[in-house]
């Protein structure tokens, strides 16, 4: 079987009904299904999280042609941390925005509501899309490591359980994930090709391609987000159990592994930054908050039933020595509890192996422990008890609406600058980049504010006259115009680059003397953030003053 066929398979059994044509109808049927659970009413739920604009941020800087790297004076969180990440998601995200032509292709407008709604669609569109492709990849992963029925379990449960809604989010694990699976499926096609095939030149050529190919992908997959790297073990462990005689598609595949990722380090090296760059992954690993226990309890608010279901499904696989799930799970595990700094969304990569291991668990419990004669009415029951409710809490969540609060604020903000733009007779046609360097200071403004409400003002909706900043500088407004986006906490959030007395006293002053232009305040009865007794979002602003001195 060819690669192509390998991928196409199922496609083609549609029209030919002695292949099992009815298995390839419940694959699309979980395919669609799939397509409602993770692209309907995208731009209402899940609520706009903060990071989503940091890497759409970085995406923008990509699209404006700015390069791979912001710099210090950039919208980046830390000046003295700019190496965060790596930079694929934002070249891949980047990519596919110019491809379609965003954001021309909306026509935006200042202070406009639904403009605001769709810029942050269309990113959110793609996310979803990938959501539908690990669907189907995850189907082929488990059909060909174990076989078809499993894999249209492991799709059903992992397009319909409350927990994916994460990916719905402009996060780099859902950039990232297919490209795990990739690497994962092509490293299973290559192990299950036949001794026999080692004898054919053709198959030969083919084993290779396959084995780069896997190494490619989970290259791009670690050059999106370093902890991609965990999936080493696994995917090295699918190659060499079926080639042990014959290393070559080992060390074939380890080295796009190993030089994909070095990409960030050149290009750091390139620029003379390599000091930075070390400082950066320096200040990343020494990151800390509550830690994996916590980021498991947030998991546990969002979908409990997923979470114990997969617990005592991991347990079974360790029971039966299944590596495959064992190596897809434990490792990430055991890293994020080792490390200081672990967010709920960053078990993002371990869903795919959970759901292939509560598949796992209910043909097994059918087969063990049911009677025979009753085998397939238990089975039913079991798929059902998963896949019912799931569907029912996923359905709930995804018909709400919690992105009113961030659209509302950014669409002030734009607006805001554009009435100043207008009263000051700066241009704010929509694309322009003329700066004229000549216009007197009365009539630039400064916006300060955290970046994450920034980017669309500065890099979509605004002229590149006005200045923006997320770190404040004492005497370094060099306007006489400043608007500010003042959320909680806003003047320790502001001078975290430059905590001295002098700095804070000064933007203390800027505070008060501004007049109040309007208020915000997020409705947290009605979003999956505050839900239960965990707040999924501690550190985001709930509440949001526009504030003007002009």
């Amino acid at each position: 079987m060819s690669l192509l066929r390998l991928l196409t398979w199922d496609w083609r059994n549609l029209f030919n009904p002695s292949k099992n044509a009815y298995q390839f109808l419940i694959l699309l049927s979980i395919i669609l299904v799939s397509c409602f659970f993770h692209l309907w009413n995208l731009d209402g739920f899940p609520s706009i999280y903060r990071d989503e604009d940091h890497y759409l941020r970085k995406a923008m800087f990509i699209l404006e042609g700015k390069g791979l790297q912001e710099g210090s004076n950039d919208l980046i969180s830390i000046p003295s941390n700019k190496y965060d990440h790596p930079y694929f998601g934002q070249l891949f995200l980047g990519g596919v925005l110019k491809l379609i032509g965003y954001p021309d292709i909306l026509s935006p407008k200042a202070g406009d509501v639904h403009s605001i709604e769709m810029l942050y669609l269309v990113p959110r569109i793609i996310m979803g899309l990938l959501a539908v492709v690990d669907t189907f990849l995850i189907y082929k992963i488990g059909q060909l490591r174990y076989n078809k029925n499993v894999g249209l379990l492991s799709a059903a449960i992992f397009a319909v359980v409350p927990i994916t809604w994460m990916l719905r989010r402009v996060w780099l694990e859902p950039i990232q994930l297919p490209f795990i699976l990739l690497s994962i499926l092509f490293a299973i096609y290559l192990s299950k090709q036949s001794t026999k095939d080692s004898f054919s030149k053709y198959f030969n050529q083919e084993k290779l391609t396959t084995s780069i190919l896997s190494g490619i992908f989970l290259g791009i997959a670690i050059f999106t987000k370093i902890p991609a790297f965990l999936f080493i073990p696994l995917v090295a462990f699918l190659i060499f159990s079926m080639n042990k005689h014959n290393l070559k598609y080992l060390g074939l595949w380890f080295v796009p592994v190993i030089l994909i990722p070095l990409i960030w380090p050149a290009n750091a090296l390139y620029l003379g930054e390599l000091d930075e760059w070390l400082d950066g992954l320096t200040w990343q690993s020494e990151r800390s908050n509550n830690g994996a226990l916590v980021a498991f309890q947030k998991l546990f608010v969002i979908d409990p039933i997923f979470l114990v279901i997969s617990i005592l499904s991991v347990a079974l696989a360790a029971i039966r020595k299944d590596l495959f799930i064992l190596l897809g799970v434990l490792p990430f595990i055991i890293f994020c509890y080792l490390i200081g700094y672990v967010s709920y969304w960053h078990l993002i990569p371990i869903i795919p192996f959970l759901s292939i291991s509560i598949s796992l668990m209910i043909f097994d419990l059918a087969n063990r422990f049911l009677q025979t004669r009753y085998n397939t009415l238990f089975l039913l029951i079991l798929i059902f008890s998963v896949i019912i409710p799931s569907c029912i809490i996923s359905t709930i969540l995804i018909t709400s609406s919690t992105t009113d609060f961030h659209v509302n604020v950014m669409s002030a903000i734009s607006k805001e600058v554009k009435n100043f733009n207008l009263k000051n007779n700066n241009s704010t046609n929509f694309g322009s980049t003329d700066s004229d360097q000549n216009i007197n200071n009365n009539n630039k403004l400064t916006v300060l504010g955290t970046n994450y409400w920034l980017w669309i003002p500065k890099y979509i909706l605004d002229t590149e006259t006005n200045m923006y900043k997320n770190n404040f500088i004492a005497n370094d407004i060099k306007t006489n115009n400043i608007l500010l986006v003042a959320g909680d906490n806003f003047i320790k959030t502001m001078t975290r680059a430059n905590n001295t007395k002098a700095n804070v006293m000064q933007l203390k002053e800027i505070y008060s003397e501004s007049n109040l232009i309007s208020k915000f305040e997020q409705n947290t009865s009605k979003s999956i953030e505050t839900n239960g007794s965990f707040n999924l979002d501690p550190k985001g602003s709930k509440k949001i003053e526009l504030r003007k001195i002009y």
